[in-house]
């Protein structure tokens, strides 16, 4: 402790007191271990932070309506896709090797399981 300052304001005096602290001393009161019932203790008892949920709110809506229009529009590409690989199987087969064919068959599949997918996390909702 160093000395006592004061200072005036225009309705009082406010008294200020110097204190030499030693930053370190702070660390060295942190426990190496701690059991979770002391952990939990602490928790319940800390101070809680006012955050303001507006801006995060915002932030979520936006990002949510920019996921709902992607998928929207992968929804419908897929849709036209596996539209036009069923109406036109004649013409994309020919030329085609087996393994070619086998690829294109397993993109229909694996689309049309996609979709399904998505129809069922569609009614959870």
């Amino acid at each position: 402790m160093v000395g006592d300052y004061s200072y005036k304001t225009r309705s009082k005096a406010v008294n200020f007191k110097k204190v030499d602290l030693n930053v370190m001393d702070a660390f060295n009161n942190i426990p190496s271990s701690i059991s979770h019932k002391q952990l939990n203790k602490l928790f319940i008892n800390a101070h809680k932070e006012f955050t303001s949920n507006k801006d995060i709110d915002n932030s979520f809506t936006k990002k949510e309506e920019v996921f709902d229009q992607s998928i929207e529009s992968w929804k419908n590409s897929s849709k036209e896709l596996l539209s036009f690989l069923s109406s036109n199987k004649k013409y994309i087969a020919e030329g085609k090797s087996p393994n070619q064919l086998m690829a294109l068959g397993a993109l229909e599949v694996h689309i049309s399981m996609a979709l399904q997918a998505l129809k069922a996390t569609e009614e959870n909702d």
